[in-house]
């Protein structure tokens, strides 16, 4: 079963993400980690990083 896994990993294409380093010209680093299509929700991420600091030591409440 391992080698069936190990052949749909090696198949799997991830289109949201690429890689700068391996970009053949030098504007290439610039453009950035992400395609210009993919959006991400920074404000999204910073209420969870200052609600994870808020109530940092207690248990997290499962709802």
């Amino acid at each position: 079963m391992d080698d069936k896994v190990e052949f749909l990993k090696s198949k799997l294409v991830s289109k949201a993400v690429r890689n700068v380093r391996t970009g053949t010209e030098k504007d290439d680093a610039g453009r950035g980690m992400y395609r210009p299509e993919v959006k991400l929700d920074l404000q999204r991420s910073r209420l969870l990083t200052e609600s994870y600091k808020e109530t940092d030591g207690e248990p997290m409440e499962m709802s």
